[in-house]
């Protein structure tokens, strides 16, 4: 009974997704013309919805065939909660102001980037259709940077410097980030509330009863320092930067918020880290270039010690929710299921992760009391 109630609720969901891309199909096209003006005089283009899911948004890539190229752009419409409804008339009013501050910031750091000579910018947002609660932007430019740093690419690196530069300059001049003084039982709220939800997951408790006691020790034993504080991204992610061999562009302003500059970089610092999980090391040595690169331009040097607790903070968060999933990829699949047949898929899976995140943990702790591991060396270097 529970499986079909699922396949109805997914059915009635993909017919609003299919009627919904009926009604903004002819938005689009009453609209094409404002969005490109170089296509402006020629024929219509014909259109091509593609819907795709995602938790929080229902996201519609629609592609623009003109007789002499193309044209792509993404429509996104805020759900009321995670998997929750996405038509308008079913949104709350905060709802739908979260998705207007969103286009609002979204044109407001286009502009400020606009013309960089240094290759940094945002994906050119295109409109706000009030009717539907819907963000109009021009699709990126270049590759997802998550699948660029998977392969390997040559531009990985100067893409890096373009992260570390672009959030610096998003904190400090186009929102005029101001210091607040350090303070250790800042750090013990936030810590505080991850290793309760650590716990609450089953991850060992005598483990994170001695991290509890690591992590407030290095807090107050860093070098104080004023914290910058201004608007942050707050969802940086590397698929949320996409790049080319000339600059790099970014996007999703949808979680916005007040708060500790330090979030954003310590949390692409923390995507790169990653790749090394479910490999044969537990450290992130191959990924630590582009993590020096990535700070160093940030910083424009190496990182103040108290850095490092922000990244524990993210390692922390990111803990909780690997220890909910596995890693992705063919082999691990055949992995799991053979450990599921010999009922030791839980129990090696938290042996392996909690291993894995404690040895981050402990390494950027003993960065920020200036003793890092070998393999983090290169962080603080000149």
């Amino acid at each position: 009974m529970a499986a079909q109630a699922s396949t109805g609720s997914e059915d009635r969901e993909k017919l609003r997704l299919s009627e919904l891309a009926t009604e903004l199909r002819s938005e689009i096209l009453q609209r094409w013309r404002t969005y490109y003006a170089n296509r402006a005089s020629g024929d219509l283009p014909t259109l091509t919805f593609t819907p795709r899911q995602c938790g929080f948004s229902a996201i519609f890539r629609c592609d623009l065939a003109f007789p002499g190229g193309q044209e792509s752009l993404i429509i996104k419409i805020r759900r009321e909660r995670r998997n929750g409804p996405f038509v308008r008339s079913e949104l709350s009013d905060a709802t739908m102001a979260l998705s207007r501050a969103e286009y609002d910031e979204h044109v407001r750091a286009y502009t400020f980037f606009a013309g960089d000579a240094d290759g940094l910018s945002v994906v050119r947002p295109l409109d706000f259709i009030e009717s539907y609660n819907a963000l109009v932007v021009n699709h990126a430019v270049g590759m997802d940077l998550s699948k660029l740093v998977r392969a390997g690419s040559p531009i990985v690196s100067g893409a890096m410097r373009r992260c570390g530069t672009w959030w610096r300059r998003f904190h400090h001049d186009l929102h005029d980030s101001h210091g607040r003084a350090w303070n250790s039982e800042a750090v013990d709220s936030m810590v505080d509330q991850r290793l309760l939800r650590l716990r609450a997951i089953g991850a060992p408790s005598d483990v994170l009863t001695a991290l509890r006691e690591e992590i407030g020790t290095t807090a107050r034993r860093v070098p104080p320092v004023q914290v910058p504080v201004s608007l942050i991204h707050g969802d940086c992610k590397l698929r949320h930067v996409w790049a080319t061999t000339d600059g790099i562009q970014v996007l999703d302003f949808g979680n916005t918020k007040i708060g500790d500059s330090w979030t954003d970089p310590s949390a692409l610092v923390v995507e790169l880290s990653l790749y090394s999980l479910w490999s044969r090391r537990l450290d992130s040595g191959p990924k630590v270039p582009d993590i020096r690169t990535l700070v160093h331009s940030y910083f424009g040097g190496p990182p103040p010690p108290a850095f490092s607790l922000y990244v524990v903070d993210c390692l922390l968060k990111k803990w909780h929710r690997r220890l909910r999933s596995w890693g992705a990829g063919p082999g691990m699949t055949r992995l799991r299921r053979s450990l599921q047949t010999a009922g030791l898929d839980k129990p090696l899976e938290r042996l392996y992760i909690d291993r894995w995140f404690t040895t981050q943990v402990r390494a950027w702790l003993a960065l920020a009391e200036g003793r890092p591991p070998e393999w983090l060396q290169t962080i603080v270097s000149e």
